[in-house]
This record gives C-alpha cells, sequence and structure tokens, in this order.
C-alpha cells in the first residue's frame, strides 16, 4: 500500500528558538527553479535543509555543493518552510546525524542523482525513464557512483544529503535508498512529524 503524506493543516508558527537539532526543513519558494522541481516531483516542496544549531543549518545546492550556513541565508527567498521532526530518534542520535552531515562539507552537489529522482515513481516525469534521456541520466548517476571510493556519498542533492545522514546514524527516515529520495519522501515519512511552519 502506497504511503500517503501527512495532512499540512498544522497551524503551529515557529521561530528559530523553537527549533531543535536534527530538525529538517522542506522548502518551496516561488522562482521557477523551485516550481519546476516541484511539478517534476510531483511535490509541495523544493529544497530540504538540515538544522544544525545555533542558528546554522547545513544544505547541497547547486554550485556550491554542500555547505553550513545560517538558516536565515538558506531560506531567503522560500515562501514556504515547514519544519519536521524525528518522531522516535533521541538527541544524541540526531546529533550523530548532524555531525555526519556537517562533514559532508565541501562536496559537490550531485546533478545526475538530483535528475534522476525525477524518474522515480509517483513523479510527473517518470515517462522520461523510458527515454534516451532518462536512460543517460540513470547510467550516468550509477557511473558517477562507480568511479568513486565513496560511491553515492562523493556528491549529495539535498534530500540525499539529509535521508543518507539519519540513515548513517542508524534512525532511518526513508523507505527508499538515500540516492533515489527526494524532498517528498519526508512529507510521507513514518518516521517524521510535522512540527509547523517556520516563520
Amino acid at each position: 500500500m502506497p504511503a500517503t503524506a501527512q495532512p499540512l493543516q498544522h497551524t503551529a508558527s515557529l521561530n528559530l528558538a523553537d527549533l531543535e537539532v536534527g530538525d529538517i526543513i522542506a522548502t518551496s519558494a516561488d522562482t521557477k527553479n523551485s516550481r519546476t522541481i516541484r511539478w517534476a516531483t510531483s511535490s509541495r516542496y523544493s529544497h530540504a535543509i538540515l538544522y544544525e544549531g545555533m542558528g546554522y543549518c547545513i544544505e547541497a545546492v547547486p554550485g556550491a555543493g554542500v555547505r553550513k550556513v545560517r538558516l536565515a541565508r538558506a531560506i531567503g527567498d522560500a515562501s514556504i518552510a515547514k519544519v519536521f521532526r524525528h518522531k522516535f530518534a533521541t538527541i544524541t542520535d540526531r546529533q550523530l546525524a548532524v555531525n555526519w552531515a556537517g562533514l559532508q562539507a565541501g562536496k559537490p552537489y550531485d546533478v545526475s542523482g538530483a535528475a534522476r529522482v525525477g524518474l522515480q515513481p509517483g513523479t510527473r516525469t517518470r515517462v522520461l525513464s523510458y527515454t534516451t534521456l532518462g536512460f543517460l541520466i540513470s547510467v550516468r548517476d550509477v557511473s558517477s557512483a562507480r568511479s568513486s571510493t565513496e560511491g553515492h556519498d562523493a556528491s549529495f542533492f539535498c534530500s540525499e544529503l539529509i535521508a543518507r545522514s539519519f540513515q548513517v546514524a542508524q534512525i532511518p527516515i526513508v523507505d527508499r535508498p538515500a540516492h533515489l529520495a527526494g524532498p517528498q519522501e519526508f512529507v510521507v515519512s513514518d518516521k517524521l512529524e510535522l512540527v509547523g511552519r517556520l516563520t
């Protein structure tokens, strides 16, 4: 039975002081890039950020790759920022995930991996997986992982970084491999709860 999205009627308004280490912030923006990603992946969100604490976060973005930045900068153009929190993990567990994510800072953005997410079941662009373009995207993603001793951990896109971090901390939040997880995976995860909207 396919997972269903958590209801998003949550009305809690959150500020920086309400956030906890390991919170996941899923965002969307009123930009062409965000709208395209959301349409292609059939998701409410186009980006995901991991909260590190003390006003800082870890994210993977095109061009810059994996980086630690102030949360205010990361959500600067976001029109929606929903906060999800692990239901069962301890603060120690979540800190392990955040620590591992922080160690990935400086790694490149996983362009082919991000494109491959759009080929997964449930996405609008799934049909492309049966085309030459879809085949080339998949081959490039697999080839990139095989050419590195780190495999898929050599580069990351936003939700891949977060899913992998929780996997390494042994508190997984998605049922599929991290390198196939888009932001929508966090919405349907039964390991996460929607805490509220960041304002």
